[in-house]
């Protein structure tokens, strides 16, 4: 009786499994517009980029080691390739500070050095010079304030007027403490009328600075724009905060909140219409990275994702029929009309009987029959899988005429940079089989050489980073802390892990880590290394949570020797894995932990 049924079971054992593949990327979701959209193209010519070395040089007067530090850093950020790494920033025993970095356009970004952040602006070929006192340092210390307001800071050289007009200008910040009792209490645009009229505040406060004190146009437009990002992060925010309450807090202020029911109206994105969407110069700010992130997921958009789902439905009769006709394979009426009641919802008392009297002929037919039909069945499922070179075609389809019906804009330089932010992971995703193909009808929308060349340089190394090796460090200050760590375990697969207790994430993964980590405790083959930062893991908590996690290689290290570190393997955001092999080279940088399972025989075999 069991047989009877083993091609109904085989076939539902076979679509359970095609929808546990790996589709984690895609949402099912309603397809709202199947509009056809042919985006504008921007007729306004533009300048290339003139990628090359900045340089930052400065010195900090009174400077003495005893201060704390002996580095400081810089986040960059490839907005094009939606990678960030960091920048040691060096500072010498008198007082000397420099740093180098390579970047495609001028950018206003963020350094930090003792522990203190500012901001300054940087053009690629030229050098910025500063000069730091101590006074500051000691003053921002006693205020405990990270965001203090250098008083002393002296620039020079040609960047030295925009540097010091910037700094000058004091930029407005919203309070964000106050932004769940206004998604609360204000409908979505009354929010809006009223963050505007605090935006032509800041803009009226901002010309009249410009005006007054003929501020170089460079400055200008990094003020004007960075004030429009501003508040666009803040719109952007405040339907965030409005999801969260409604998905994630249970309270019955919350469910009965009349103003949170109110749905958000489409006019409410107009407030993109204010940026230069289309003007190069909108990405110098730092604030554009947050901007850009905040626009391409935004809810219009992260609605307009097709669907990516495989359907679950037994193949019809025929098609099981299909296979023994291809095979040559003799299907006798008993075994036909078998088959049909397999299928068949309602059986009568007739159907039954017949069921028995046939249960010998069916274990004999599928013993001989069943290796080849579930070959079969396999290779028919996995052709009604949606391709994946389809989806994403459907994927950019649907956001184009988003762009245009719903957010009422037209194709522009920062729209097509959102096209190559996510191009590493999708050629990732569709494989060789479709890499090129992709890339290729991409490539047609781009109309901008600069990313087109991005975007083949983001190719070339997905290519590239396929057939990868592990590779040796490069000599320096920073290799040698490393090595100095994982010396004692030579002859080992190291995983290591950069990590603190302030960052949950990383808490979280080591907790769930512990079975098996306990598992390879005595393991010949296998260890674990743990690297965190003083200033980012407070001595009693560290000590607490290594001990109840029994993480008996784990290093402590100074702010100076983790901005090294983090430089050496290119991260900014912790955690971050890395797996070391048996000869102290570097087999992946990025290692997906959470995976670790599933690869560990894999890298075993490639590290006998």
């Amino acid at each position: 009786m069991k047989r009877l049924f083993w091609l109904a079971f085989s076939v539902s054992l076979l679509l359970l499994s095609m929808s546990k593949a790996p589709c984690s990327p895609f949402q099912s979701v309603s397809q709202q517009e199947e509009i056809s959209v042919k985006a504008s193209i921007p007729a306004v010519e533009q300048h290339s980029f003139r990628g090359d070395t900045a340089r930052l040089e400065g010195y900090i007067k009174d400077y003495e080691p005893s201060m704390g530090f002996k580095t400081g850093i810089i986040q960059a950020e490839d907005v094009l390739s939606h990678e960030s790494y960091p920048v040691v920033i060096k500072v010498f025993p008198d007082g000397r500070f420099e740093a180098k970095w390579p970047i495609l356009f001028p950018i206003y970004t963020s350094v930090k050095i003792g522990g203190q952040w500012m901001s300054v602006y940087v053009e690629p070929g030229k050098t910025l010079k500063m000069e730091l006192d101590r006074k500051d340092f000691i003053a921002a210390g006693k205020d405990n304030d990270r965001r203090y307001k250098f008083k002393h800071t002296k620039f020079r050289g040609p960047l030295a007027k925009i540097n010091r007009e910037l700094m000058d200008f004091d930029f407005e910040d919203f309070n964000y403490q106050t932004m769940e009792s206004k998604a609360k209490s204000l409908p979505p645009n009354e929010f809006k009328e009223k963050q505007m009229a605090v935006l032509r505040m800041q803009q009226k406060k901002a010309n009249s600075y410009i005006d007054r004190n003929e501020v170089d146009p460079k400055a200008a437009s990094i003020i004007n724009n960075t004030i429009l990002l501003k508040n666009a992060g803040v719109l952007f925010n405040f339907e965030d905060k409005r999801q969260y309450l409604t998905n994630y807090d249970t309270s019955k202020v919350v469910f009965d909140n009349i103003v949170l029911k109110q749905p958000v109206p489409g006019d409410y994105y107009d407030f993109l219409k204010e940026l230069p969407l289309d003007d190069k110069s909108l990405m110098v700010p730092n604030e554009y990275n947050f901007f850009i992130n905040r626009f391409e997921f935004s809810k219009p958009f992260t609605r307009s994702r097709p669907s990516f789902k495989i359907s679950l439905k037994k193949p019809d009769l025929e098609i099981i029929l299909a296979y023994f006709d291809q095979e040559d394979i003799e299907l006798p009426d008993q075994m036909r009309r078998l088959m049909a009641l397999s299928y068949k919802e309602k059986k009568t008392k007739e159907d039954s009987v017949f069921i028995k009297e046939s249960e010998a002929d069916i274990n004999f037919f599928m013993s001989k029959h069943s290796a080849g039909l579930q070959g079969y069945l396999k290779e028919f499922m996995e052709s009604q899988q949606p391709s994946k070179l389809g989806y994403y075609k459907k994927y950019w389809h649907n956001r184009d005429s988003v762009l245009i019906h719903q957010f009422g804009l037209q194709d522009s330089w920062t729209y097509q940079v959102t096209k190559l932010r996510g191009l590493a992971f999708t050629l990732d995703f569709i494989g060789p089989e479709g890499a090129a193909e992709y890339w290729e009808g991409l490539k047609n929308d781009l109309t901008y050489d600069e990313l087109r060349w991005k975007g083949q340089e983001i190719y070339d190394q997905v290519v590239a980073d396929r057939t990868s090796t592990a590779y040796s460090l490069q000599k320096g200050e920073a290799a040698e802390i490393f090595k100095e760590i994982i010396a004692p375990y030579k002859g080992k697969i190291l995983f290591v892990d950069f990590w603190a207790t302030s960052c949950a994430p990383c808490v979280y993964s080591i907790n769930k880590m512990k079975p098996i980590r306990q598992k390879l405790m005595d393991n010949e083959d296998v260890e674990f290394i743990f690297i965190t930062e003083r200033s980012s893991s407070p001595e009693k908590k560290y000590r607490e949570f290594t001990a109840e996690q029994e993480l008996t290689n784990s290093y402590m290290i100074s702010e100076d020797d983790h901005n090294q570190l983090r430089q050496l393997f290119q991260f900014n955001a912790i955690p971050r894995y890395l797996v070391i092999d048996r000869e102290g080279k570097v087999y992946d940088d990025d290692f997906p932990m959470h995976n670790f399972s599933s690869r560990l025989e894999g890298i075993l075999t490639a590290n006998p």
